[in-house]
């Protein structure tokens, strides 16, 4: 009887013979020696997710009395903790949430987490990021025409440039709203309406920046391949005037429609990919709204949700990259994992446990 080792070799024996490399050496192959019979490789094509986008929170100034400046501004001064208003007041200034001077509070504001929800969870599209290119020059020619061009050019890439982020068009439009809120803050903040946090304007910081944050997965996406992200960035266009327009000659239905995506774009300064730092970045940043993230104390006091957990605890996790395996890590508080994990043993009429 022939055993498992024995069928391998027989098998590699075949592919051998009709110019493919063995199972166990087809990348190494590639990667090797020239292919003489020119057949196509075996291996798989590239099948990555598109993964994650993430956009930080900004650390405007968002006091009463700053918003009482300005009439428009003013509209974050809602005082319903499950309005828009005072959730994108909530996402704009993490300080103003937890301070002990403010009884600011909100329902729609997970304040240990460091990215905006309504961006990432509603994002279509994303586009503008530089490809790697370097400049040249050439000398001028000779009499026989002949010329020598060499790389002019330094690798990195600090220059300002525009994304056009495309979103889902909510019930409300709160997107646009928010772009606008934005928007707003920073056009007064220039006037001198408004002031930023004093220790911000000590630091010389500016305080209405994002940073996004581009995450591309493996097929299961279970694994970073790619990461980047640019220095900074802010937002520069809000989609509002398109919301006004009108055509009453019956082209359209009975009912106001507006256009169900919307695309804002972004001024980033410098673009950075492929730079390991920006995995220890990410997971700072992380860790800075969620003490609880930091490697000494993560694994205390978060417990990581396996594959199959996932679903079960949709919107309650927070991102860590395993800086060693790559992996995209999601962990919960394991007070609320125990909490729930019991729910699901218990018999959910008399609250007891189930056999």
């Amino acid at each position: 009887m022939d055993t498992p080792r024995d069928v391998d070799a027989y098998l590699n024996a075949i592919r051998r013979n009709v110019g493919q490399a063995n199972l166990n050496k087809q990348a190494s192959d590639t990667l090797f020696g020239l292919n003489i019979t020119q057949r196509n490789a075996s291996l798989p094509a590239n099948t990555e997710n598109h993964g994650y986008t993430f956009f930080t929170r900004p650390l405007m100034n968002m006091s009463y009395d700053n918003l009482a400046v300005d009439r428009v501004l003013s509209s974050l001064l809602a005082s319903e903790e499950d309005s828009i208003q005072r959730t994108i007041r909530g996402y704009f200034d993490p300080r103003h949430v937890k301070s002990q001077y403010s009884n600011f509070t909100t329902k729609g504001v997970d304040n240990k987490l460091a990215f905006i929800p309504l961006l990432s969870n509603n994002l279509i599209s994303l586009s503008g990021w530089p490809d790697f290119t370097l400049n040249t020059k050439t000398d001028s020619p000779g009499i026989y025409r002949e010329a020598y061009s060499y790389v002019d050019d330094i690798p990195y890439n600090y220059e300002t440039n525009d994304v056009v982020a495309t979103f889902r068009n909510l019930t409300g439009d709160p997107i646009s709203f928010m772009m606008l809120m934005w928007g707003w803050y920073i056009g007064l903040a220039y006037e001198g309406r408004i002031m930023p946090y004093p220790d911000l304007v000590m630091l010389n910081e500016i305080d209405y920046h994002t940073r996004i944050y581009r995450l591309v997965m493996d097929r299961t996406r279970t694994y970073v391949s790619r990461i980047a992200a640019c220095g900074a960035a802010f937002p520069i266009t809000a989609p509002i005037g398109n919301i006004f327009n009108f055509e009453g000659d019956g082209s359209q239905s009975p009912f106001g429609t507006v256009d169900d995506q919307i695309s804002v774009n972004f001024r980033y300064m410098s673009f950075t990919y492929y730079d390991n730092i920006l995995i220890h970045e990410f997971n700072t940043t992380v860790s800075n709204f969620n003490p609880d993230m930091r490697d000494t104390l993560r694994s205390g006091n978060m417990v990581k949700l396996k594959h199959f957990e996932k679903n079960y605890f949709q919107r309650y996790a927070y991102p860590h990259i395993n800086e060693e395996t790559l992996e995209l890590e999601w962990w919960v508080d394991k007070d609320y994992y125990t909490f729930q994990i019991q729910g699901l043993t218990r018999d959910t009429v008399t609250g007891e446990p189930m056999p």
